[in-house]
């Protein structure tokens, strides 16, 4: 059902960020006011790369899902995939999920959207708070605090996510990273991390790194 981000070689790696205590088994959401309906959701800005989308079903009775706006000017969107969102207002995004929601999962689907603008402006963590992204198949996508005093590797954050959730016999795992010379992907030898337990395989994550697991 769900597609995952693929092609990322330019992602930009700034994702909103989530505030709360530092926790070994998930992230806690910056409390965000939702619109009450969709009648209310935003039909005048629109959307551009690199902005923080909040998106929530209100049938689906999950957490709503945050996100940056890449590169290619798309977002993920729950159960469908990549969706153009830039140069679209809110309220439009909403409606087109809504759109294909009620044709393919739900008889009704109530689509709650919220722009929170580039990260550093609106609901998002301060920039003295460290942090690290997980997307992809496993049990809970988002915002995590990055321990600053310890080391977190790829096997580590991928238990703290929840584990994974897809269906092959290894996960595909890439680590996107800002560097000074712009973003680079790092393909993780996931069979040698998880089956083989080979430590010096198991890439240590920095602050504001992307991990996608396929």
């Amino acid at each position: 059902m769900l597609r995952y981000l693929r092609a990322f070689g330019g992602i930009l790696v700034v994702v909103v960020a989530t505030l709360g205590a530092r926790s070994e088994e998930k992230a806690k959401a910056v409390p965000l006011k939702m619109p009450a309906s969709m009648a209310e959701v935003d039909n005048l800005k629109p959307i551009e790369k690199g902005h923080v989308i909040t998106i929530q079903i209100l049938e689906d009775k999950r957490e709503a899902l945050q996100q940056v706006v890449a590169v290619t000017g798309e977002i993920q969107a729950p159960y469908l995939g990549p969706l153009k969102a830039e140069g679209l207002t809110c309220r439009e995004v909403a409606n087109r999920i809504k759109a294909r929601l009620e044709r393919e999962f739900f008889k009704d689907a109530t689509v709650l959207v919220v722009d929170s603008g580039h990260v550093g402006n609106g609901p998002c963590r301060g920039h003295d708070i460290e942090f690290v992204v997980a997307l992809g198949a496993i049990q809970r996508q988002g915002t995590y605090d990055l321990p600053v005093d310890q080391d977190t590797t790829v096997s580590t954050f991928l238990k703290r996510a929840g584990g994974y959730t897809g269906k092959n016999s290894f996960p595909k795992i890439r680590v996107i990273r800002k560097t000074p010379q712009g973003n680079k992907s790092i393909q993780v030898n996931s069979k040698a991390v998880l089956d083989k337990e080979r430590p010096e395989y198991d890439l240590f994550l920095r602050p504001y790194d992307v991990m996608i697991v396929e």
